[in-house]
C-alpha cells in the first residue's frame, strides 16, 4: 500500500465523507512544561491494488525526539476491499489530552503491517514571554 496523502490537524472524523479542521500545522506553542494538548487528529489515505486486498494491521506512533513512545501506540484494523483493480481506505485517529513533557521534536508514524507508511512531525516550542505594559 502506498500512502495517498497524510496529515496532522485539530480534529477529523470520517462518516460517508472525510471532515477535518485545522489541517497543516507543524507547530504547537506551550507556556509551561508539562503541557496537555487538547486534541490531536491523524489523517493518512493509504491505496493499493486489488493483490493487497483483506485485513490490514494499523499502529499510529507518537514519538518524542529521543525515539520513545508518548503515549502507547494506537493499534487498529481495517478492512481493505477495492471496488475493482485499486482502491483506498482513510485511517482516522482522533487523540485527547496528550502529554507533551519536553520542548523540542515529535512524530507521528503511521505504519501498516509494521511498515512506516507515513511520517508526520511538529515541534512543542517554548511561548515567548509577555512583555510587561
Amino acid at each position: 500500500m502506498d500512502t495517498e496523502f497524510a496529515f496532522i490537524c485539530d480534529f477529523a472524523e470520517q462518516d460517508r465523507k472525510l471532515h477535518a479542521v485545522g489541517i497543516g500545522w507543524d507547530q504547537i506553542t506551550a507556556r509551561s512544561l508539562p503541557h496537555r494538548q487538547p486534541n490531536i487528529g491523524v489523517v493518512a489515505r493509504l491505496r493499493g491494488s486489488i493483490a493487497e486486498k483483506g485485513t490490514k494491521d494499523i499502529s499510529i506512533r507518537l514519538i518524542d525526539a529521543d525515539g520513545r513512545d508518548v503515549i502507547p501506540a494506537i493499534q487498529q484494523q481495517v478492512e481493505f476491499n477495492p471496488n475493482g483493480l485499486e482502491g483506498h481506505v482513510n485511517v482516522v485517529v482522533q487523540m485527547s489530552n496528550i502529554p507533551l513533557n519536553t520542548y523540542g521534536a515529535y512524530a507521528i508514524h503511521v505504519l501498516v503491517a509494521g511498515e512506516q507508511k507515513a511520517r508526520l512531525a511538529f515541534n512543542l516550542v517554548e511561548a515567548p514571554s509577555q512583555a510587561s505594559q
